[in-house]
């Protein structure tokens, strides 16, 4: 089956195989396109999942070839991924940091 009748089949019939060829198809070909940009593979392949997640919520509209498609959404959020870590790390880093001595006696009152 051709590509175009999978989709055309997951749009219709919200055909789960005709989803899970897809994913079989190019799984492989996002995770790559994440692993390039992501610097942690588990973060790669959480993102491959959310391309694979945004495939399922776009079908009724997906009119490209899906393998572009794909690779533009991988793309996208692989960035996605980059700009909400490095907002966390500056969130982070703007947190003053507590001093042990007051932790300590924090420590100290909630034991006694």
């Amino acid at each position: 089956m051709t590509d175009e009748q999978l989709i055309l089949r997951m749009r219709t019939a919200r055909d789960a195989a005709a989803f899970a060829e897809l994913m079989r198809r190019y799984e492989s070909v996002v995770f790559a396109v994440c692993r390039r940009r992501l610097t942690d593979r588990d973060d790669a392949a959480d993102a491959t999942q959310e391309v694979f997640t945004c495939l399922w919520q776009a079908r009724p509209i997906i009119h490209t070839s899906i393998k572009s498609w794909l690779v533009r959404c991988a793309v996208n959020v692989s960035v996605s991924h980059i700009r909400s870590s490095a907002a966390r790390r500056r969130r982070e880093a703007d947190r003053p940091t507590p001093d042990i001595n007051t932790i300590c006696e924090v420590e100290k009152r909630e034991t006694h």
